[in-house]
């Protein structure tokens, strides 16, 4: 789990640089507000999916010993 983090932690300092690239692709106004925000939510879900899953595991299976 620990590994993972380490991993992802480059990934989350990266991501305000990726929300900026893609707000400046994509046209801004106020009927693109959600369809921006949802691709943040994707992209901070990403990142974090495989940390929280392990981070999910590790109770359990140290439970079980």
């Amino acid at each position: 789990m620990g590994l993972t983090v380490l991993l992802m932690l480059p990934l989350y300092a990266r991501l305000p640089y990726v929300f900026n690239q893609i707000g400046s692709i994509a046209d801004t106004g106020a009927d693109t507000f959600w369809p921006h925000e949802y691709r943040q939510v994707g992209l901070c879900a990403m990142v974090m999916i495989v940390p929280t899953i392990l981070q999910g595991v590790t109770l359990p299976a140290a439970r079980r010993r």
